[in-house]
């Protein structure tokens, strides 16, 4: 089956059974007080995800970019901190650096919390005991052995997303690499879906370099959490700058609620089948559920919605209507003139 294709089902009945099931915080009580004096609001989310010192406006800016799991200590930031004892590791003796990668591995087993790092610790650790056997297959026997005896009683929704964005890196292993943006965009889809939360396609471009560039920023995070000079801040002040113009210039653009029938499409695009096929099924997929929000009547207008279903009302006291672009521009008999921009599962509305 396809890996890849596989993963998103997984996942998908992964959020559909235990996403609303999650009883502990993601942050442990002992972590968010761990070092209290010691690094500011974005420093402490960044390196300990602890959150309740951050500002607003920042919060806000990685909502809007969907960067969010900055905050959740991850194998984003262990692979950082990894990437900077690497040249190190290279010029040991292959026992020696086995040896060493397995001390590293186990010792963040033993922290409080760090859900996320523990998995992609064992999942380390398995590797460097199975060489042979493929990073997809080390994924799915270390994320059966988490869900049975690991942490995923502590924390079903970190669970979740991990084997969602994992599962589809480790998926794509030995393939071209230029598909990873689609397959972490229809995990982000997935996600938007179960919250039924707005997407904002270009949001989620700029929060994938965002997240590249954090990858090489986050050790000059990490040296400045535990050598406090003002000087080493530079990087995160930088960054978070960045973060909120990105935000900024991303909200502009036009959001959109998931229905099923645009996951089911993603999930036709994201899989690993020749071009040829995948064209015949998002062409027949097409037909068979086309959008029928511009094939209305000029006098009726999406209400609001519901699941994949548009609810609309007839307006009355209409005196002319023009179509636009986007919609529709209606000057109704009371003198005012509202323009209407349809989207596909809901609309804006603007009057003068």
């Amino acid at each position: 089956m396809n890996r890849t294709l596989f993963t998103l089902m997984a996942s998908f009945f992964l959020f559909y059974c235990f996403a609303s099931k999650e009883t502990t915080p993601l942050l442990t009580h002992k972590i968010s007080n761990l070092m209290p004096g010691r690094g500011n609001g974005p420093l402490r989310s960044y390196v300990l995800g602890d959150k309740r010192k951050l500002g607003r406006s920042l919060k806000w800016a990685h909502k809007v970019l969907t960067i969010q799991h900055l905050f959740t200590p991850s194998g984003l930031h262990l692979s950082s901190i990894f990437l900077l004892i690497l040249p190190l590791l290279k010029k040991l003796s292959p026992r020696i650096r086995w040896f060493i990668s397995l001390t590293l591995f186990i010792l963040p087993l033993f922290l409080p919390g760090f859900w996320a790092i523990k998995r992609i610790c064992l999942l380390r650790i398995l590797k460097l005991f199975f060489t042979r056997l493929s990073w997809f297959s080390v994924f799915l026997i270390a994320f059966t052995l988490d869900f049975f005896w690991g942490t995923f009683d502590q924390s079903p929704l970190s669970f979740c997303f991990s084997f969602l964005f994992l599962g589809l890196i480790f998926s794509l292993e030995g393939k071209d690499g230029g598909s990873l943006p689609l397959v972490l965009f229809t995990g982000q889809i997935l996600i938007s879906f179960f919250w039924q939360s707005l997407l904002n396609p270009f949001g989620i471009f700029i929060g994938q370099l965002i997240s590249l560039i954090f990858s090489f920023l986050f050790p000059f995070f990490f040296i400045a959490f535990w050598v406090p000079y003002k000087f080493l801040l530079f990087p995160l002040d930088l960054f978070t700058y960045m973060v909120i113009v990105g935000a900024k210039i991303s909200k502009d653009f036009p959001s959109f609620y998931i229905t099923f029938d645009i996951l089911i499409l993603f999930f036709i695009m994201s899989a690993s089948i020749r071009l040829k096929i995948k064209v015949y099924l998002i062409i027949l997929f097409i037909c068979f559920y086309p959008p029928n929000l511009f094939n209305l009547p000029p006098k009726y207008f999406h209400k609001k919605r519901r699941y994949d279903f548009y609810l609309v009302e007839e307006r009355a006291g209409i005196n002319s209507i023009k179509r636009t672009r986007r919609g529709y521009k209606i000057k109704y008999n009371s003198g005012y003139t509202c323009s209407y921009s349809l989207f596909n599962t809901f609309w804006q509305k603007s009057c003068f």
